[in-house]
């Protein structure tokens, strides 16, 4: 299962990103597009091989400190998300 490089979790009406994520070590796409997230859990920083982070039109309003370690990440999409700055 470590294997999956790809997971896209669209229009699924998540709540949350389950912690159990960090077992795909070799993940370089994630995309939740399109559902109730609130927040991205502190566990996404261990995705350190994420390239594409996708969180557009969901419920999010920060990102944390911890994310700034996702070195390889250039592109982040969180839009349409009541992000306070």
């Amino acid at each position: 299962m470590t294997q999956i490089d790809v997971l896209e979790m669209d229009n699924m009406r998540l709540a949350e990103i389950p912690d159990s994520l960090v077992a795909l070590s070799c993940l370089t796409r994630l995309s939740c597009c399109n559902n109730a997230i609130k927040h991205l859990p502190i566990s996404i920083a261990q995705l350190t091989c994420l390239t594409e982070l996708e969180f557009d039109h969901n419920g999010v309003g920060a990102l944390l400190p911890e994310h700034h370690v996702l070195t390889r990440l250039n592109w982040l999409n969180v839009f349409a998300n009541p992000i306070k700055t």
